[in-house]
């Protein structure tokens, strides 16, 4: 299927004679389209998915929630008698028009069934393909309401609609038949352009089950429909008027639903972001690496390769990038069976076998060998850097004879980003290396969030790398929903600072300052409540004019921590930088004078102890946190929300 164009295309017309504004009416406080919306863009086979209207309101809100609407439909394709088939013909040749590419098959998904699901669309595109079908089409069983039992007036008689054979045959005897239920139409795009029919000549039936078969086309369907769908947990599409943010690195990367007093005065400060870019760039970019060989020539004559790459505390889909890397290799004569890879975790504890497959992909984890670095052991001492820092580097990495990086870049506030030679100072590291060049951190002593040049820390960790024997590095850029939006290979030092000027565009920010409340997301890095605070990254200035919350006001930060409270070898509990977290360096300023909140699902209060003042709250409900904010700051409070916090940049500040 991975081959296959598949469009999806969501018809919602603003008019509607029996249910005015339809497509957008308000069902549990999200408008009816939102369902299939979402549901819709979890599905494993669509390519694209798009909504077709003439209305502005309904744009808007598709828009909201993650649909694209590329074109303004024609009003003389929007009017009560306008057929399905013309507004579908419509979409497919103006989108492929504008993108220059065919499409192979074309998903009808009405927002008046609000109840398949993304299986549902996936079955049927995946049945579409793997037979000789036009069309594969939903329909539900008729149950009660079946032909036998129909009947016709004819002048004023009462006629059978079809012979029953036996009079009131019992329900249970009747043969099954089945009637559209409006959910999904995928039809092979020839056939509906050419044949202008959704059906075609040869059409399979997708049964599907009464409750998820709910078509809205009166008043008495809606309020049914709502009704049923009252047993069903809809908190991961949001409600009208809520906010959504990220939610869940490698864990669902779902969205979280933030909802806020009506008195408030919300602004949502979002990162420049950018696009996740294609299989065939992330190619190109392996192929033609910057200032260095390419790894086909640099593996020649080598005996063995090792792949370092981070674990799941960053958002680097090395699983996308691995295999174009092997297929260097594998040019080069290199056998599988010596090419390793160990994962660079610093002080962070191994990865499981299911968080390998994760990070690398289930092939790879089947198929070659993978280690875990350890900081306490197996570490060759290589001399220090020219700042004193003694350089004891994971044996295993060093015995390679091609040693290759994969990573991203992310804010940080010491090393400026991380990524380049942090996969390995600390990231394959000994503990006596990453002690001393941490220390000075704990006094301020460092460079800030994306400094690169002059920033001692960073020109630590690069040579570091170089002893070490760093040969080639991938390094990518994460847009706002964990996915890679750009990528550089090559020459170590030169990839990363070419990532680095690409990342401070991307993770650029609009930022208030002196706010009453500041909401600091933790996605991508919401894995481990030990990270939560990377959340201030995006605070990144300690100018009293550049406070993002004001003295006295709150700030909040929220973190999955799908992980739990996490394992560091520095700063977790006991370790050899534990230090309580407003007495530390990097968080020390903005956590004075202003009140901390945390809302994590996974995290007691008791925990907040080890690292945080007894004044230090945790929520595990957002609606009890929101209620205690309002006791502090009554109505009119002026809130800030980071929904990509340690990701984003001060664009003041770069």
């Amino acid at each position: 299927m991975t081959d296959k164009r598949i469009l999806g295309i969501i018809p919602a017309r603003g008019g509607s004679k029996t249910i005015p504004r339809k497509n957008i009416k308000n069902i549990l406080n999200r408008p009816l389209i939102s369902y299939t919306i979402v549901e819709s863009l979890k599905s494993k086979t669509l390519s694209n998915l798009i909504v077709s209207s003439e209305d502005d309101e309904i744009i808007r809100i598709s828009k909201s929630y993650g649909a694209s609407v590329p074109f303004i439909r024609p009003d003389s394709l929007a009017k009560d008698d306008s057929l399905a088939i013309d507004v579908l013909t419509h979409a497919i040749l103006e989108l492929e028009k504008t993108e220059n590419i065919t499409y192979d098959a074309v998903v009808m998904l009405q927002p008046t069934t609000p109840l398949r699901n993304a299986d549902d669309i996936d079955h049927c595109v995946t049945q579409l393909f793997e037979s000789d079908y036009d069309s594969v089409i939903s329909v539900v069983d008729v149950g009660a309401i079946h032909p036998h039992r129909m009947k016709k007036i004819i002048n004023n008689e009462l006629v059978d609609y079809a012979d029953e054979t036996v009079e009131n045959m019992p329900r249970q005897s009747l043969p099954p038949v089945y009637i559209r239920n409006g959910a999904i139409y995928a039809t092979k795009r020839d056939i509906l352009i050419n044949s202008k029919s959704l059906k075609g000549t040869k059409s399979h039936a997708y049964i599907m089950p009464p409750e998820r078969s709910l078509n809205i086309d009166e008043n008495l369907d809606l309020k049914f429909t709502e009704l049923l769908m009252k047993d069903f947990d809809w908190s991961h599409i949001k409600e009208i008027d809520s906010i959504s943010v990220p939610w869940k690195s490698w864990y669902g990367n779902d969205s979280l639903n933030l909802t806020f007093p009506e008195s408030w005065n919300i602004n949502i400060s979002q990162m420049n972001d950018a696009s996740a870019i294609s299989d065939d760039d992330i190619s190109y970019s392996i192929s033609n690496p910057i200032n260095s060989e390419t790894l086909s020539i640099l593996a020649k004559q080598k005996k063995s390769v090792c792949i370092a790459v981070d674990d799941l505390t960053k958002p680097t889909q090395a699983f996308r990038i691995i295999p174009f890397i092997l297929d260097e290799l594998r040019h080069a004569g290199l056998s599988d069976e010596n090419i390793y890879f160990i994962i660079s975790t610093g002080t962070h504890r191994s990865l499981t076998h299911n968080e390998l497959c994760k990070k690398l992909g289930t092939k790879i984890v089947s198929k070659y060998k993978i280690y875990c670095h350890s900081a306490y052991q197996n570490n060759k001492y290589l001399g220090d850097t020219s700042a004193g820092t003694p350089v004891y580097i994971d044996n295993l990495y060093l015995q390679a004879d091609l040693k290759i990086g994969i990573g991203t870049l992310m804010p940080h506030p010491y090393a400026g980003f991380s990524g380049g030679g942090k996969i390995v100072l600390p990231g394959l590291a000994g503990i006596e290396s990453i002690d001393v060049n941490h220390k000075p951190v704990n006094k301020s002593l460092q460079g800030k969030i994306g400094q690169v040049e002059d920033n001692s820390r960073r020109a630590d960790i690069e040579e570091a790398a170089n002893m070490a024997g760093l040969d080639f590095i991938v390094n990518t850029i994460s847009n706002s929903l964990g996915d890679t939006a750009s990528i550089y290979s090559g020459n170590p030092i030169d990839v990363f600072n070419t990532a680095s000027k690409k990342a401070v565009d991307v993770y650029s920010t609009n930022v208030p300052y002196n706010m009453d409340v500041g909401i600091f997301n933790a996605f991508p890095r919401d894995t481990w409540f030990l990270l939560a605070l990377n959340s201030l990254n995006v605070w990144g200035s300690r100018d009293s004019d550049k406070e993002i919350v004001r003295k006295g006001g709150t700030i909040v930060v929220i973190t999955s921590a799908s992980e739990g409270i996490g394992e560091h070898g520095l700063v977790g509990k006991g370790m050899i930088h534990h230090v309580r977290r407003d007495k530390h360096g990097t968080f020390g300023g903005p956590l004075q004078d202003r009140n901390l909140v945390f809302y994590c699902p996974t995290i007691n209060q008791n925990y907040i102890y080890d690292h945080y003042s007894e004044d230090v709250k945790i929520f595990n409900d957002w609606d009890l946190l929101i209620r205690e904010l309002q006791k502090q700051h009554g109505k009119d409070t002026d809130a800030v929300i980071f929904p990509n916090s340690s990701l984003q940049i001060d664009s003041n500040l770069v």
